[in-house]
C-alpha cells in the first residue's frame, strides 16, 4: 500500500510537512526542492505537488520539458499560525480531476485558496520579498537586525520579523526563490541581497543551520 503523503527534501518546510500532513484520499508527493523532482517522477500512482519556494509545478514543467501533470504549493513556515496554503493546479483539468486535485492537497495541507501560476504563487513571493528588502537594510547597515525585526512587529503588527521569518524558513530557500523570480521578472526587488547570499554561501542557513541572521543553540 502506498505511503499517503510522501514528502520529497530536506529542508525545513519539508521536516514541518512530515511532522503535519494529513492523511489523503489519493497518494500524494510533495517535493520542497527542484534538485529531488527527478526521484519524485519515479513514484508511480501519485499527485505530484512542487513547492512555490521551487518556483512552481508549471513554472518546473516548462524549464524541464516535463510532460507530467504537477500542481503548485505555497506554504509558509510556521505551518500552524500563517493560515491557508496557495495552490495552483494543472492547467486542462475537467472538473472531477479539478476536485480531485483540490481534494487532496486540502487534505494534505489543510485550508487552501487557488491561485494562478506562477513563481512564488502569491504569499511566498510576498514574504521572499519582504524578507529580500529587509537584508538589503541590514546590509547597508541602516539598522542591526533585531531592530528590523522589532520595527515590523511592533510598527506594522507583524507576528514575527522578516529576518527571523527568514532563518525559519531557510536562507537558501528563500534565495532559491528570489533567483527564480529575478530571471522570470528580471525586476531589481527580487536579486538576492547580497547579505543573503554571503549566508548561504558560508552554511548559515537559519534555525535548521545553527545561525543565519541570527544565532541559535543547537
Amino acid at each position: 500500500m502506498l505511503e499517503p503523503v510522501l514528502v520529497v527534501g530536506q529542508d525545513a518546510l519539508a521536516a514541518a510537512l512530515r511532522e503535519t500532513a494529513r492523511h489523503t484520499a489519493k497518494p500524494l508527493t510533495l517535493v520542497t526542492d527542484p534538485a529531488l523532482l527527478p526521484e519524485a517522477l519515479h513514484r508511480d500512482g501519485r499527485l505530484l505537488a512542487v513547492t512555490a519556494w521551487s518556483a512552481g509545478g508549471g513554472t518546473l514543467g516548462q524549464e524541464l520539458g516535463l510532460s507530467v501533470r504537477m500542481a503548485s504549493f505555497g506554504s509558509v513556515l510556521p505551518l500552524s499560525s500563517t493560515g491557508p496554503t496557495d495552490v495552483s493546479l494543472p492547467p486542462g483539468l475537467d472538473e472531477s480531476s479539478r476536485r480531485l486535485w483540490k481534494e487532496t492537497l486540502s487534505e494534505a495541507l489543510g485550508d487552501v485558496v487557488e491561485v494562478e501560476e506562477g513563481p512564488g504563487l502569491v504569499r511566498p513571493r510576498l514574504v521572499a520579498t519582504l524578507i529580500n528588502e529587509a537584508a538589503h537594510l541590514l546590509g547597508e547597515r541602516l539598522a542591526a537586525a533585531e531592530e528590523i525585526d522589532r520595527a515590523m512587529v511592533l510598527g506594522m503588527n507583524h507576528p514575527r520579523g522578516p529576518l527571523a521569518w527568514a532563518d525559519e524558513i531557510g536562507l537558501d530557500v528563500v534565495e532559491r526563490l528570489l533567483s527564480a523570480l529575478s530571471r522570470a521578472y528580471g525586476a531589481e526587488i527580487y536579486r538576492p541581497a547580497p547579505a543573503l547570499v554571503r549566508l548561504v554561501r558560508t552554511g548559515h542557513t537559519g534555525t535548521s543551520a545553527g545561525r543565519g541572521f541570527f544565532s541559535y543553540a543547537r
